[in-house]
């Protein structure tokens, strides 16, 4: 109480108590003069600190703000020594200006050191400066230059360098922190403890603001002000432990007198602070120009303030002094690095405030008031005092010839300045701001840390003391602000965390208010760029924000309330993303993700700001734009430093450059808070309205982890909510194979599965909601493929509000696509994407994304070119690399929708915030608590394995969780999809199930024959896979075909197929080729049953396999494997199996089979292959088929054991053979164990050409020993061969110790039993060149042994047998006669021949296709330019061939349109045509021999031709004329003995063809019956070039076309009678002949057609006018030749003349 009264007693001597002072008087007396008690009262208040520590309740009274200063300031004074007995108490001071250094040298020897290093450069220092009319400063430092010597010399800038060696006494300090307090004392002396520095000042101290506005120079000051307020450098350093307070400018120009000439451009400020150095920085303003405050009426439009720059360079340290990251620093333990405290910092503020940068690093920055949160580090300003060119009720901005403009009229009163605009047109089309191309950075920095010891704790109410509310410590970044335009600005963070909002840019354009979503504004496109970067709860990221407020009338201006601003929710604007990152929300346009701003080279980057909106963005032009320098796209060979870590790579789950978006994915653009933070600060003008990124793009990496061996894709996105650690892979494992989904996993995107019913989601306002088959409605609502996230939210946040902190669970993903269209409909009408959000990957090294525009069918679209897209090399190769134990094994395409993945089920919710009041709107949304997020959809579609690697594909096990879904069937996990080329291996893991191919896909889907309105879907048959290295099927795994050519093509297929030990293949009924065939013991080969896959189910309890099953189990091997460049043969060790159906082709080289094969029952064929059987059970159930050029080996005898009792033989079985080819019986040594008894269970068909081999000990009746078959049956005919020569002795095939014996036919030695021998006509037929052995007894002679059989008398049986005697007892045996052979032509030849000859009938002949070739209109005379034709034409034709053996039938209908393209004349007497003409062919032939067989063809032609005639047609006189036409036809053939088979045929024809019309005379002698009578000769040749690919039938049997490149010779005439030009009859001979033969080569026979090669022809026709320009004609012929062939023609023509 003491010092208070020792005060009261200076103010006002009185000897009565002091205590009682304020109750007893009621004026004060200080230095003479006097003041009410209640003004003192409030003047001491200002003490709060002071008076509270006293406990001394405060008086609150309600003065006036310039009296309360007043006093403040003359009690200051008065009661000096009352403070300084303060301080003498208290150690924290109060200094007033006496305290301050008295001069420079004071100032330096005190700890301040100040330089300027410009030339000559000086700086003033002034401790008590008054008369600021626009800032309350006092003290200052500024830098000084010598002024100009001449006009033209520019004004040198100065280079101000102050270091701070301590921290100053003279700066007013409470519990260690320095306060922001200004005022004067009690005698208007300064009292203050903040200094104001700049490097170029160019202002008048003690001018009012008009007298400011109106200066154009500083000389009528008495002040040394600054040279320029351009160009000037300002570098602050404190030294280690220092606090300081200052506001500091590079440049500060207050003159507003001379538009363009008093700017504040290319300033720099750089500020150091070291070691647990303190900066309580007021503002720092890299330039600040004039804005004319206060000064009402005609202004200048503003000043430049551009190419300003500020630089905070700090030190980040721990309390041991060890470098920290600052993502590591927590709130108060701040250590030995330097703080940053400050109330705003600006790039530059003015008018027109652009490109500036602001640059913080290493920093850790603290708010020193609330009021940061809202506007705290900005780029540029665009202010000019808050005036706004608002045309909507503001007064009407007026500007007068001077380019002055008039911002406000101030008659206006303001409760008329509502605000609201009612067009958007700016008045002259000026800006009332400007703030473009601006740049923030930071880096290794906390924006909006808290530091408790060094910045107030927020309780204290007084403003002096740098505090915030604890709802309100954080700092808000714009990269450009402006109440006009804020544009192309950037704020770029790397590895930082920012306690406050990132806004690109804020712009007003200049427009109040938008009170309906018709109003709001157009804005510009601004960007934020974050690598690494965590922006604290509450914080949200705005690429371009906007805000509405309020006018208001402030010291005589009408302008903006500041604090009226409310911020519009919208997204505009752009972010990029890389690394990890958080935010609230990310309000933005476009997001781009895997790429960031380089914080360092974006500053020296003049393109980085030229245009931050993107050509390839949705509705642009798509032109490529080249990335700015200082843009990374993270790649594989991006550096550590710059984010190798963060790469983006498919197979991931969540990317390695995401965003955290804490309140999640919402479309609501409504003023809502899921945070627990007051958002009253957020205009409500968006409630109820959706919307959210239009676009999408990730950076990604062309290597793809193929290791994995995971299969359930459905993980949390999260390992831990609560600190928001994502989930990177799908497994925790340390190897690759537990962390990554295996690659089959991939590809399960495009697998396609829409099954019609009643599950209708619940959506009736969403129509795409629908279940329909359309792929918009697949992927979105059924979607069960992978995806990249590129933002994930946990689906629970931390809440504080009244009721504390707690977690609360939200929707992670909450989006309405139908509100989000209707929103852009309005608003952004150029994005038609069904309320989606589009999506474009960049591949490393390319700057032009891969997207796909919307479709304007996109909602029902069912073509996967229209709704997906893949990305593709520079040279349109395959640009993903698959890597396997560190190598790239293969090349990859993968596909991608056209839009972004959102989490959730189709859902409704209340859009409503009145929670009484139910608005329902419907999307897609998670559930509370369930982590959600949004990527990039997208599959693996093909596969090029490189030449000389192996693709392992890690099948599932019994241990393998394949996790649930209801959208497409689980197998799908373990199928790969995706189409297999290239050169490379294919290898299935041991122990695991693979299956290759599935039928339904989204590339399946016939478009054609399907309609997703009708729900009707069909597929088109999967497309076979073209890889040609091995398959290696890994020991005890199992390999599954899911579809026809799961392996390859029968043209380009797997190299060899190798299962090893233990394993299967399961071929499901399909078909397929391979190179090769390896079968390891223990391995089985399937053809057409399913495999169970029982295993599986043991960590799958609802799984089921369902098998995709073929037609026909058919395996063709090729072996065409050539490891050590030759052929290599096939070996099966392992079992086979299939049912009757199934089919094991060897197509060519040679099989071996060495196992047991009781359950297959299919066919073992041999195509030109050897086919060698070393078990006698290899066949025991199949059929065995040797075509012609094959053979089959029974080669089991050397693998059993020799204990035969009785017959030393052994047995091999067999199902059934046919052949033709050749069946060798045994192998192996020359030995009788080594024979066989060959047991054929069904039937032996031999076919012409087909050989026995046999071998043996060949002697007599009784002691013979050779191989014998047994069959049930037997037809056909076949050789019997011992060997290759007969006529030798011995006979390779017969033992070298055989002795010939006699033997008779009735006990002749059984080489062929045939237990039903069949019908007469119907049985086999043997035959044997007879051959001799070395006779028993006399070695001078040989038996010649023959063949013959023995029928039982009473049975069926019969023994073709051998024998060298009959039973007449000949000593030679007699050689039966040789029967005749009965060839049979197969029908097929001739169905050939008659598709061959039918595209023949595209030929044509002048008057074929113009008629009666006349250009003169019979009507008036008039010469017709040109004309235009069509005809159509019939034909049946017969033919025989091979004598007769064959009759062919065919029809065929040809159909021609052409028309003249030019007709011109060389002379008066030569004219020429040109033109081209278009045709269809049909055919259908039907041959019949022992059977029958058809054909079909169909085809097209187009051609051109020209006619060169004398006279007004080529009728007048003589003509020539030629066409070309190139024809292409598809041909199919089929009978009953073999399936349909297909080939082509395509090539050139051309003929020419010359006649000449001679008149014969006239007839009739009136006009009307007058008729002109012509004789035409005519030639013409026709080269046929048509020629046919070969073709194979179900047979094996090869077709090659004879007869091609014939050429037809046409030689004939025509007799005309013509009727005045309107219409003729006709007749017509001709003599044809062809210079080739028709005909086919199937395999090496070669049958020919009968007649065919001279042919003559009649033909007859009328023809006439339709119309006056339309002329038809109608022609019948008929051709006949030798063999009974005749062609028979009708045709119909219509022309019409132009």
């Amino acid at each position: 109480m003491s010092y208070i009264h020792n005060c009261i007693r200076k103010v006002y001597p009185s000897k009565e108590d002091n205590k009682g002072l304020f109750e007893k008087t009621t004026q004060v007396s200080i230095e003479g003069r006097f003041f009410n008690k209640l003004h003192v009262a409030f003047a001491m208040h200002q003490y709060s600190d002071f008076w509270n520590r006293h406990n001394l309740k405060p008086f609150v009274y309600s003065i006036s703000k310039v009296a309360a200063i007043s006093l403040v300031l003359s009690i200051s004074f008065a009661c000096g020594e009352f403070i300084n007995s303060a301080n003498a108490a208290y150690p924290d001071s109060n200094p007033t200006y006496t305290d301050w250094p008295i001069n420079k040298e004071a100032l330096n020897n005190g700890g301040v050191k100040v330089e300027n290093l410009a030339k000559e450069g000086g700086y003033y220092y002034d401790r008590r400066i008054t008369g600021d009319a626009l800032d309350n400063s006092f003290g200052w430092i500024w830098g000084t230059t010598p002024p100009q010597q001449s006009e033209g010399e520019p004004p040198i800038p100065s280079q101000l360098k102050i270091t701070i060696l301590k921290t100053q006494d003279w700066q007013r300090q409470k519990d260690g922190k320095l306060l922001d307090f200004s005022g004067n004392d009690w005698s208007g002396n300064p009292n203050q403890a903040t200094i104001w520095i700049a490097g170029g000042l160019k202002t008048i101290f003690g001018a009012s603001s008009s007298q400011l506005a109106a200066a154009t120079s500083t000389t009528t000051s008495s002040y040394p002000y600054s040279t320029t307020t351009n160009k000037n450098k300002l570098e602050l350093k404190l030294d280690t432990g220092v606090s300081f307070l200052a506001k500091i400018f590079g440049g500060r120009n207050d003159l507003g007198g001379e538009i363009g000439a008093n700017s504040t451009n290319e300033n720099d400020v750089t500020v150091n602070l070291s070691e647990s150095s303190n900066f309580y920085l007021k503002i720092a303003y890299g330039g600040r120009s004039a804005q004319l405050d206060k000064v009402t009426g005609l202004v200048h439009k503003g000043f430049e303030t551009n190419s300003n720059t500020v630089n905070f360079s700090g030190v980040l340290k721990d309390s041991l002094g060890n470098e920290k990251k600052a993502t590591e620093f927590t709130d108060g333990d701040s250590g030995q690095s330097s703080l940053l405290v400050m109330k705003g910092i600006f790039g530059g503020e003015g008018y027109e405030s652009s490109k500036n940068i602001v640059s913080i690093s290493n920093s850790l920055v603290a708010a020193g008031f609330s009021g940061a949160r809202k506007l705290g580090i900005v780029g540029g300003r665009g202010a000019y005092y808050f005036r706004i060119n608002d045309s909507g009720n503001l007064p009407i901005v007026k500007q007068d010839s001077n380019g002055n403009i008039e911002w406000a009229d101030q008659s206006k009163l303001l409760p008329e300045l509502d605000g609201r605009r009612v067009n958007t047109d700016l008045v002259n089309g000026e800006y009332s701001s400007l703030a473009n191309g601006n740049i923030v950075t930071i880096d290794n920095s906390y924006i909006g840390y808290v530091e408790k010891d060094k910045v107030a704790d927020g309780k204290t109410t007084n403003r002096n003391d740098w505090t915030y509310s604890d709802s309100e410590k954080g700092i808000s970044v714009y990269g450009g602000w402006a109440i006009g335009q804020a544009k192309n600005n950037i704020i770029a963070v790397s590895n930082s965390v920012i306690n406050g909002n990132l806004i690109g840019g804020l712009e007003m354009k200049d427009q109040l208010r938008s009170d309906s979503q018709a109003q709001l504004r157009k804005l510009d496109a601004n960007l934020v760029s974050l690598f690494n970067t965590k922006l604290e709860q509450g914080s949200s990221i705005y690429g371009t924000s906007t805000a509405d407020a309020y006018a208001e009338v402030w010291t005589g201006v009408i302008r903006v309330a500041e604090g009226t601003l409310k911020t519009v929710n919208r997204r505009r604007g752009g972010a990029y993303i890389a690394g990890e990152n958080e935010a609230d929300a990310a309000y933005v346009k476009y997001i781009h993700f895997g790429e960031y701003f380089d914080t360092n080279k974006i500053k020296t980057d003049t393109k980085a700001t030229e245009d931050v909106t993107r050509q390839y963005y949705p509705g642009l032009n798509s032109e490529t734009t080249d990335d700015p320098e200082s843009l990374v796209r993270i790649t594989s060979e991006t550096s550590e430093e710059d984010g190798a870590a963060y790469k983006m790579q498919l197979g991931d789950l969540v990317a390695r450059s995401y965003l955290v978006n804490r309140t999640g994915f919402h479309s609501s653009l409504s003023n809502r808070s899921v945070t627990g933070q007051e958002l009253g600060n957020v205009s409500d003008v968006t409630n109820g309205q959706h919307n959210f990124w239009v676009g999408m793009y990730a950076n990604l990496v062309k290597g793809v982890d193929g290791n994995g061996a995971l299969f359930d894709p459905h993980k949390d996105l999260f390992k831990n909510k609560e600190t928001y650690e994502v989930r990177h892979t799908y497994g925790d494992g340390d190897l690759p194979k537990d962390q990554n989904l295996s690659l089959l996993v991939h590809d399960d995107g495009m697998v396609y599965s829409f099954k019609d019913g009643s599950d209708t989601l619940a959506s009736p306002n969403d129509e795409n909601s629908e279940h329909r088959p359309a792929l918009m409605h697949n992927f979105r609502y059924h979607y069960d493929g992978l995806v990249l996230y590129v933002g994930a939210n946990p689906g629970q946040i931390s809440v504080t509000d009244d009721k504390g902190t707690r977690i609360e669970s939200i929707n992670a993903v909450q989006i309405s696509f139908s509100e989000i269209e209707k929103f852009r409909e309005k608003n952004d009408p150029t994005v038609d994407a069904f309320g989606n959000t589009f999506v474009g990957v960049f591949l490393e090294g390319n700057q032009t994304p891969f997207y796909k525009d919307s479709h304007k069918n996109g909602f029902n679209s069912l073509d996967a070119s229209e709704m997906t897209f893949e990305p593709i090399g520079a040279s349109g190769e395959s640009p993903f690399e698959i890597t396997q134990h560190g190598s790239v094994v293969a090349k990859a395409t993968y596909a991608f929708y056209k839009y972004m993945h959102f989490d959730g089920e189709d859902a409704s919710w209340n859009n409503s915030l009145n929670p009484d009041k139910e608005e329902l709107i419907f999307g897609k949304q998670t559930g509370k608590g369930t982590s959600g997020g949004v990527g990039l959809k997208y599959w693996l579609k093909s596969v090029d394995i490189l030449d000389g690697e192996t693709l392992t594909l890690n099948g599932a096990t019994s241990d393998s969780i394949l996790g649930t879904t209801s959208n497409i069937r689980l197998q799908e996990r373990f199928t790969l999809s995706a189409k297999l080329t290239g050169k490379g291996n294919v290898r299935i893991a041991e122990g695991t199930s693979v299956v290759i191919g599935s039928p339904k896909t989204i590339y399946t889907i016939d478009v054609n024959k399907s309609d997703a309105t009708a729900k009707v879907v069909n597929f088109k048959t999967q497309e076979a896979n073209s890889f040609t290295g091995l398959t290696i099927v890994g020991s005890q795994a199992t390999l599954v075909a899911g579809i026809d050519g799961a392996l390859g093509s029968d043209t380009s297929h797997t190299a060899s197929l190798q299962l090893g030990k233990d394993s299967s293949f399961y071929l499901q009924n399909h078909k397929q080729d391979i190179g090769h065939l390896d079968v390891a013991e223990g391995a089985k080969l399937n053809l057409t049953e399913a495999p169970k896959l029982e295993n599986i189910n043991d960590a799958n309890a609802t799984f089921t396999y369902e098998p995709d099953l073929g037609d026909v189990g058919e395996l063709v091997v090729h072996n065409t494997y050539r490891p050590n460049s030759e052929n290599l043969a096939s070996n099966i060790l392992g079992n086979i199996e299939g049912t009757e159906d199934s089919k094991l082709v060897i197509d060519t080289g040679r099989a071996n089979i060495s196992s047991a094969n009781e359950n297959f029952l299919g066919t073992f064929e041999l195509r030109r292959a050897e086919g060698y059987l070393h078990n006698s059970n290899a066949l025991q159930k199949a059929k065995a088929v040797v075509s012609q050029g094959s053979s089959l080996y029974f080669h089991n005898a050397g693998e059993l054991a020799r204990t035969r009792s009785v017959d030393p033989r052994s047995n091999a079985y067999v199902g059934a053979i046919q052949n033709a080819g050749q069946v060798f019986l045994s192998g192996g040594k020359d030995e009788v164990a080594a024979l066989n008894h060959v047991n054929v269970e069904n039937g032996y068909a031999g076919q012409n050409g087909s050989v026995i081999h046999y071998r043996g000990l060949v002697q007599g009746p009784d002691n013979s020993y050779v191989d014998v078959v047994h069959s049930e049956t037997a037809t056909g005919t076949s050789q019997v061969s011992f060997g290759d020569d007969h006529s030798k002795i011995p006979v390779s095939g017969i033992f070298k110790e055989a002795r010939g014996e006699k033997t008779l036919k009735s006990e002749g030695i059984p080489i062929f039993v045939i237990a039903d021998k069949g019908i007469e006509g119907d049985q086999l037929r043997l035959e044997m060149q007879p051959f001799g052995v070395v006779a028993k007894d006399n070695e001078a002679y040989k038996w010649i042994y023959s063949l013959g059989y023995n029928d039982e008398e009473q049975g069926s049986q019969r023994t073709w047998v051998l024998y060298n005697s009959d039973d007449k007892d000949h000593y030679e045996p007699l050689v039966p006669p040789k029967e005749e052979e009965n060839l049979v032509l197969r029908p097929e030849a001739g169905a050939y021949v008659g598709a061959s000859q039918s595209w023949a009938k595209m030929h044509m002949r002048l008057h074929d296709r113009f008629g009666q070739a006349y250009y003169i209109d019979p009507f008036d005379g008039e010469e017709k330019p040109a004309a235009a034709w069509v005809r159509q034409v019939g034909s049946h034709s017969h033919f025989r061939m091979a004598g007769g053996q064959s009759k062919t039938h065919s029809n065929t209908a040809v159909t021609q349109i052409g028309g003249d393209l030019l007709r011109n004349e060389f002379n008066e007497d030569w004219k020429y045509i040109g033109g081209v003409f278009a045709g269809g062919l049909y055919n259908r032939s039907d041959s019949r021999s022992w059977d029958s067989a058809k054909s079909r063809s169909d085809g097209y032609s187009l051609g051109i031709y020209g006619t060169l005639y004398t006279g007004n047609s080529p009728d007048d006189g003589f003509y020539v004329d030629s066409w070309l036409l190139f024809g292409r036809y598809d041909n199919k053939i089929w009978s009953d003995e073999i399936s349909p088979f297909k080939f082509k045929s395509h090539g050139w024809v051309w003929s020419v063809e010359t006649g000449y019309t001679i008149p014969i005379g006239e007839s009739g002698t009136k006009d009307y019956n007058k008729l002109i009578w012509t004789f035409q000769p005519e030639a013409q040749l026709v080269w046929d070039g048509v020629k046919a690919n070969s073709a194979n039938d179900s047979f094996g049997t090869k077709y090659r076309q004879l007869g091609t490149d014939n050429v037809t010779l046409r030689v004939g005439a025509r007799l005309h009678a013509n009727y005045m030009n309107k219409g003729l009859g006709f007749i017509e001979g001709n003599w044809i002949h062809n210079s080739k033969k028709a005909g086919v080569q199937m395999g090496t026979d070669k049958v020919y057609m009968d007649g065919g090669r001279n042919l003559g022809e009649f033909r007859m026709g009328l023809e006439g006018h339709l119309s006056r320009n339309t002329l038809g004609w109608a022609t019948v012929g008929v051709q006949a030749g030798k063999a009974g062939y005749h062609n028979e023609t009708a045709q119909i023509g219509i022309k019409y003349m132009f």
